[in-house]
């Protein structure tokens, strides 16, 4: 079965080390700076 994915769907993979299920708990500050960076990205529009 193909993967179904919006048109204009951007993602991205951020591996993040030393960090176990909870990555909010083990390395919050990595897991801030990747979400931060991966929203910093995409183009400014409305939503």
């Amino acid at each position: 079965m193909p993967a179904l994915r919006a048109p204009d769907a951007r993602t991205d993979l951020a591996v993040i080390e030393d960090a176990g299920h909870d990555v909010h708990l083990d390395q919050p500050q990595r897991l801030y700076e990747a979400m931060a960076g991966f929203l910093n990205s995409l183009p400014a529009g409305n939503s």
